[in-house]
């Protein structure tokens, strides 16, 4: 994909979320996660962070901390990912990153 065509994907995949269509955005994020694999860390950080807050809405905490925990690593400057990653530590004892 050119970069015009990949971000024209992402913003489908915001579009999808935001109607919640929570299905098909996480699985066309995901499919935007293989394809820009480490190239573009802040990017990456950004869909990790989406695929984070899908898991949320679809009641998986487990999935939601992995992929906000990388959304994180990749993205330090993620404000609303390290917001969403500390209320989900503040609810799992135990856990650290």
């Amino acid at each position: 994909l050119s970069k015009q065509e990949f971000l024209h994907f992402y913003n489908i995949a915001s579009l999808l979320k935001n109607y919640n269509c929570l299905t098909e955005a996480r699985d066309t994020f995901k499919r935007l996660l293989e394809i820009i694999g480490k190239k573009n860390v802040v990017l990456r950080g950004k869909i990790l962070f989406h695929l984070g807050e899908i898991s949320l809405r679809l009641k998986n905490k487990k999935m939601a901390f992995k992929y906000l925990k990388e959304s994180v690593k990749a993205y330090p400057k993620h404000i609303k990912a390290q917001e969403y990653l500390k209320d989900l530590l503040c609810c799992q004892p135990g856990s650290s990153y």
